[in-house]
């Protein structure tokens, strides 16, 4: 039977690599690690935006308020330690739901500093760890943001931290915790279960774990595994295999980054030392079930927990290239040269997501800089490690952490300006529109523009843009065009959250002017003159004129 309880990462590197190693003092590396999550969340919360990132952020923030802990109970636990962490207050500003998730992605980069540490039996490797992890862009957009990924990857990194070391009891409460916050949790049990694969330590796991979801769950079972977010209904989702590869290639790419190499060192010493190969299956296993069953949609990063423990790999293949180049009097070429290489591709990344990737756009000057970067990381490196291994990885190391914080940095603040110019707007749009007015959006940001002027969510003021184009099914489409209808019938102010041609077109033909006082949001008010052939005929009832005017069915009015 294969036993693997982390034999390689738990022990420390002086049994793989080097045996003059020093162990690890257990004092100075809780201090460490505490000092690694103090200062990560300095960072985080400073990275923090003042309003919500997505429309579901903002039903969270409405339900947690309300204390409103039976709707889209697949995210209980998230709820429960939301409203806790900012004592059961039901009034709290959207940043303080933003600096719950800095709070959890702080406690993990000091669990993964932890578990570093452990790998190379160094504190220095806590330090290096907090580093890597900070400059992985994924992982930060989620521990920035109200979002219930953060928290998730907080309690399974620390049910891997605990199962990895024997203890099965705390490992089924951590993941206990993870599965309430997020049901998407379950697929990486497989993976915990290989960690201590007798059935003892299994049953010990799964009634633990599985004792505690069923309690909680138990009042909103039914929401919870046929709602609107239930895990029965989004298992129906079908799987886009060419968008999941994409979308997890950038993931790895453009979180590891600069690191890459190091990453790449690491998983050359897990194959080269027997003690260590079984951490390949570990990671094997924690993989496949969330890449084959999980990447169902494009805005859900189930591979967290994945990113997250590849921050102790990167730590460990630069601690493996400094004890290889320290032993070594003559290191030889083949292996600079392919460390140097590396880095000489970062450019080439970037070019590929400027051209593949729709979620963050790369400007041309940051190609430009990476490619002068990638020419003296790639060229120092050469020449620096032949002659002086240790001293250059050092200097290596500490580019690449520059390089990584820099652009993650950068991305998050302009995302962050975004989110709250978005917010800005829409509380000057609340103080300009008109009575009774109708706002028309995406899903996002018509509920987000409902949660900033009301802290609600369907107040009837806002128009989702998909149940017009029939996205939503036939029934949701004929309710939407029914309130459309009715607003243009009664001459309302109509404010259009982005330029959306066909509601113009629509518009214009009842007769409407258009004028943009508010950044990309359009306001649509009636002319003064009367209305002409677009008016029905005499006896036409409401009924008619709805049946005349809305598209027809399947008609794509996107």
């Amino acid at each position: 039977m294969l036993k693997l309880d982390f034999s390689g990462l738990w022990v420390p590197v002086k049994e793989h690599f080097d045996p003059k190693v020093s162990s690890l003092d257990f004092t100075q590396a809780a201090a460490v690690a505490l000092l690694a999550a103090v200062l990560s969340f300095s960072v985080l919360s400073y990275w923090t935006p003042m309003g919500l990132p997505n429309g579901d952020a903002a039903v969270y923030a409405q339900q947690i308020q309300q204390h409103r802990f039976d709707e889209r109970s697949v995210h209980l636990g998230y709820y429960l330690w939301a409203a806790a962490l900012n004592g059961f207050s039901r009034d709290f500003s959207d940043r303080a739901l933003n600096l719950v998730s800095a709070g959890f992605g702080a406690a993990t980069i000091g669990l993964l500093a932890w578990i570093s540490m452990l790998a190379v039996g160094n504190p220095l490797g806590g330090a290096a760890a907090a580093v890597v992890a900070l400059g992985h862009l994924t992982l930060v957009e989620n521990w920035v943001w109200a979002e219930v990924y953060g928290p998730q990857t907080f309690f399974l990194v620390a049910a891997f931290l605990a199962m990895g070391t024997g203890r099965c009891v705390p490992a089924g409460v951590m993941l206990a915790n993870a599965v309430l916050i997020s049901p998407s949790s379950l697929l990486v049990v497989p993976a915990l279960c290989l960690l201590k694969p007798d059935l003892r330590s299994v049953l010990r796991l799964g009634l633990t774990g599985g004792g505690i979801t069923l309690v909680a769950i138990l009042p909103v079972w039914r929401d919870y595994l046929y709602g609107n977010r239930g895990l029965l209904k989004a298992s129906g989702v079908s799987v886009d295999l060419k968008m999941a590869v994409l979308k997890e290639s950038v993931e790895m790419v453009f979180g590891v980054f600069a690191f890459l190499p190091f990453l790449a060192w690491a998983v050359w010493a897990l194959c080269r030392r027997p003690g260590l190969r079984p951490l390949l299956l570990f990671l094997a296993v924690l993989w496949a079930p969330p890449f084959f069953v999980g990447e169902k949609f494009r805005d859900v990063p189930v591979q967290l927990t994945l990113w997250a423990l590849l921050v102790p790999l990167v730590v460990l293949g630069a601690w493996q290239l400094m004890e290889q180049l320290g032993r070594e009097k003559r290191p030889r070429w083949p292996a600079l040269w392919l460390t140097g290489g590396m880095w000489a591709l970062i450019p080439l990344f970037l070019v590929a997501r400027r051209q593949v990737d729709q979620l963050t756009a790369v400007p041309r000057d940051v190609v430009v800089v990476a490619l002068a970067v990638s020419g003296v990381l790639a060229g120092g490196w050469m020449l620096g490690a032949k002659w002086r291994p240790l001293p250059t990885v050092l200097a290596v190391l500490a580019l690449a952490a520059a390089v990584n914080l820099t652009w993650v940095g950068r991305l998050v603040q302009e995302e962050n300006e975004a989110i709250d110019t978005y917010r800005e707007q829409v509380l000057e749009l609340g103080a300009t529109a008109g009575p009774g007015y109708r706002a028309i959006g995406t899903w996002d940001r018509g509920i987000l523009l409902e949660h900033y002027l009301f802290r609600t969510s369907y107040s009837g003021t806002w128009i989702n843009l998909a149940q017009l184009e029939g996205h939503w099914g036939e029934e949701d489409r004929a309710e939407a065009w029914s309130s459309w209808l009715d607003a243009a019938e009664a001459g309302s102010e109509i404010w259009l959250l982005d330029h959306y041609p066909d509601q113009i077109q629509r518009l214009e033909q009842k007769r409407y002017e258009f004028d943009s006082p508010i950044g990309p949001f359009i306001r649509a008010r009636p002319l003064s003159s009367p209305a002409t052939n677009d008016s029905p005929g005499e006896g036409a009832s409401a009924g008619e004129l709805k049946e005349k005017d809305m598209p027809g069915k399947g008609e794509d009015d996107a």
